[in-house]
């Protein structure tokens, strides 16, 4: 290459007070490229975007490839094809990686898109008939056929892609997710139980990370809890994280809805935990198992969409569709701590593959040859 590239990527996820699978996918690239790439960063955001690259100003090298800038986005449609790429344009962007499927129309550079999954398409909102899922297949087409290069998490998703979507599936790359280093070794245990303390917690809990939406699942879980004995379930709460799981926990004795968690509070709230458990029916990644692995839990999780793919043979794996397997399973493992010991020692195996130094490096090299690259086009 003759010259470092100047890198564009929108980084609207990062939304101050939230935190997305999509943002931390970001960031934990971005970190990366920062320390370990030539080239220069600019990352773009909306009024309500924070800088999340710690310590980007910090040093000159880094400062010196690290630009952010806002523009205020008041519709979502005229930010993504009038501002979006007038910036581009601008700030003579080499190649701009987008975090959506969204590609900006008359984009003045090569563009990386990135699906993580079709949720919106297999588990639509209530509400949104057979209509709306069409015409959100067919922008998700037009815009996919538009980029450069397609990129996703897994081979699940990019079959699913490929064949909900019509696209060729041999132009669509899998770049698995990587683990952010702070999840992906346990913490002290005095770190891990000071953090605990703050959220009001002992460890030795039963836990689950992520959203509540239809297609999580998480309903299962409370079931599979709620019919452990009784002495079971008061020394292994269930802990549920993230925001929506109040009504859930409102409803069973015994299980306590922490709400949104800061980033920084995760990896003890993941160690703190006796058994991780994941039931979700449809993942185009999965990322909280391999974070719950990395420090050093052990994993329940479902065998559907990418999971088995995902966590291996690392985790115990059940079928989403009947609480009775989950309540063996989690009875077992909070009463074996041989069992828990044998999962939790082949989590911190198979989560090697997905450090930074072996993950991150496969979408820069992506971006960096999108630029001699066709657009993904076509049908299947």
């Amino acid at each position: 290459m003759s010259r470092p590239l100047r890198i564009g990527a929108d980084v609207r996820e990062w939304r101050a007070g939230t935190s997305t699978g999509i943002g931390r996918f970001l960031s934990g690239f971005l970190e990366w490229a920062v320390e370990s790439a030539p080239h220069e960063l600019l990352l773009i955001g909306n009024q309500h975007t924070e800088q999340r690259l710690a310590g980007a100003a910090g040093r000159a090298g880094r400062a010196a490839r690290v630009q952010f800038e806002r523009h205020p986005e008041r519709s979502t449609l005229a930010w993504d094809h009038l501002v979006l790429p007038r910036w581009l344009r601008r700030r003579s962007i080499d190649v701009f990686l987008s975090p959506y499927y969204k590609v900006p129309l008359n984009a003045p550079c090569p563009v990386v898109a990135t699906i993580h999954d079709l949720i919106p398409l297999h588990y639509p909102r209530p509400g949104r008939g057979g209509l709306h899922r069409l015409l959100i297949r067919r922008w998700m087409r037009f815009m996919l056929e538009r980029a450069t290069r397609v990129v996703t998490d897994s081979e699940f998703s990019r079959q699913d892609i490929a064949r909900t979507l019509g696209l060729r599936g041999g132009g669509i790359e899998v770049v698995p997710l990587r683990l952010e280093p702070a999840l992906a070794s346990p913490p002290g245990l005095a770190a891990r139980d000071a953090t605990l303390r703050s959220l009001d917690l002992r460890a030795g809990y039963v836990l689950y990370v992520g959203r509540f939406e239809p297609h999580k699942n998480v309903h299962l879980l409370v079931e599979a809890w709620s019919r452990l004995d009784a002495g079971l379930r008061e020394l292994h709460p269930l802990v549920l994280a993230g925001q929506g799981g109040e009504r859930l926990a409102a409803a069973v004795p015994g299980v306590r809805a922490l709400g949104f968690v800061a980033e920084k509070n995760l990896p003890a709230l993941y160690a703190g935990a006796e058994v991780f458990a994941f039931p979700s029916l449809y993942e185009g990644f999965g990322l909280p198992p391999l974070e719950a692995m990395g420090c050093g839990t052990a994993v329940i999780c479902s065998t559907a969409a990418s999971l088995p793919e995902v966590v291996g043979e690392a985790a115990r794996l059940l079928p989403p569709d009947e609480a009775g397997p989950w309540t063996s399973a989690l009875g077992e493992l909070l009463t074996d701590a041989g069992a828990r010991a044998s999962l939790v020692a082949a989590g911190r195996r198979w989560v090697e593959r997905y450090r930074p130094q072996s993950a991150a490096p496969l979408l820069m090299r992506v971006l960096e040859s999108s630029r001699a690259s066709n657009s993904v086009g076509g049908p299947s």
